[in-house]
């Protein structure tokens, strides 16, 4: 099989088999949901998990954000995290120290406690592979679910795409992207669209989990917006209609993508969501989410699923969403 996460039909083949009896699992594990909820008492536990396979410069850092990312997006605060640690042999003490001392700023930054875990040297492994739990808290009626989008509601857009995927080739394919002709400082810029606009969205979930017209919500990750989109189709049981003019595509990744053959729908994109939200409650969150510096942009909307997955080019013209096995990073790489 080819790398990266397994597509969202044999997925929803493996879950179809699951049983659960606890009457307490409020949520529980289906395409396209972000996290896992459970009732713990008078509040909901909000649990995600996540691995880091792609990067390496800054991997524990990596792996905090989007655990966290997951958890915010579902309304939760994200409060206690467990990180497994696994190193090639190669790997030295200080390399090993360096991702945990990532690990434990990052948490810091976010005052997250870190509260468990596992490290270990693996053999057959050739770089570090970091797989994180995160654990939230939330009253129940602020859950955001992303199988509630319904038909007539407005998708948004924060941001713009391939954030973290034009970071990690500025950052691990510079010899390929100079090759190609592109200048030092142009992917000095797009390496670092890890810290500016960045990777984390706890901020702006903060912001639209507040709008009481939000249906649904979900971060861009693996498989970049095109499979985020498809995930919030599956698991809301409708369709979407994208216009390809609103999706916002800034210019580094723009270069980036061009220069190395990549579509950048299909890049990992943490450091954007969509949300999906009723007319009436559109242009507020627009605002509200522009006036934290947020840029934001309404980019299509819920149709009935009998209409599939489209992308309009403008002139009229309706085409399929394109759709990607695996993550354009994943293709690159091999």
């Amino acid at each position: 099989m080819m790398p990266g996460k397994l597509s969202n039909s044999f997925l929803s083949e493996l879950l179809s088999g699951l049983t659960n009896s606890d009457s307490r699992v409020i949520l529980g594990p289906s395409v396209g949901e972000d996290s896992a909820v459970i009732d713990f008492h008078d509040r909901a536990l909000v649990v995600s998990s996540d691995p880091v396979t792609f990067a390496t410069e800054f991997l524990g850092w990596y792996l905090v954000q989007i655990n966290a990312n997951d958890v915010a997006v579902s309304g939760a605060v994200p409060k206690w995290f467990l990180a497994t640690l696994l190193f090639p042999k190669t790997y030295s003490e200080n390399e090993i120290r360096l991702v945990f001392e990532q690990v434990i700023s990052a948490c810091d930054k976010l005052n997250i406690a870190l509260v468990g875990g596992h490290t270990e040297i693996v053999s057959g492994i050739q770089k570090p592979i970091g797989c994180g739990t995160m654990i939230g808290e939330a009253f129940g009626s602020d859950i955001i679910k992303t199988k509630d989008a319904q038909i007539g509601d407005r998708i948004v857009m924060t941001n713009g795409i391939a954030i973290e995927g034009t970071a990690i080739l500025a950052r691990e394919a510079s010899s390929e992207l100079l090759n190609e002709g592109i200048n030092s400082e142009t992917i000095e810029r797009a390496a670092s669209y890890l810290w500016n606009p960045g990777i984390s969205v706890l901020n702006q979930s903060s912001i639209v989990a507040k709008n009481p017209f939000v249906t649904s919500m979900h971060d861009i990750t693996e498989g970049g917006l095109s499979t985020a989109l498809s995930e919030l189709s599956i698991a809301s049981n409708v369709g979407v209609l994208v216009n390809l003019s609103e999706i916002n595509i800034l210019p580094e990744t723009r270069t980036v993508c061009d220069a190395l053959g990549l579509n950048p729908l299909g890049l990992i994109s943490s450091g954007a969501l969509i949300a999906t939200v009723k007319n009436k409650g559109l242009d507020e969150l627009i605002q509200s989410l522009e006036s934290q510096g947020f840029p934001a942009f309404e980019i299509g909307e819920i149709v009935s699923a009998d209409c599939g997955l489209k992308l309009s080019k403008g002139n009229e013209e309706i085409i399929s969403l394109p759709l990607f096995e695996r993550d354009e990073l994943a293709r690159f790489y091999s």
